[in-house]
């Protein structure tokens, strides 16, 4: 059984049922760039959250060096 899967379809199924997956096809690829376009929406806003984080950290950590220094 070598062959694409368009030409086992075309082997096996009447030539509605071909026209049906070959539409599909485009549909799939739409939703693969909706699916990217969510994540990278959702990447985006967290990388937003996770940076105000991590800048609080080391502002909390320049300010324990800062009282250790002087200190010493």
């Amino acid at each position: 059984m070598k062959g694409t899967i368009r030409q086992l379809t075309r082997q096996r199924y009447p030539a509605a049922l071909g026209q049906l997956i070959r539409n599909i096809d485009g549909a799939t690829a739409v939703e693969y760039c909706l699916i990217g376009a969510l994540i990278a929406a959702g990447l985006s806003a967290g990388i937003g959250t996770l940076s105000d984080v991590v800048l609080d950290i080391f502002e909390m950590l320049g300010t324990e060096v800062d009282i250790a220094g002087d200190g010493s």
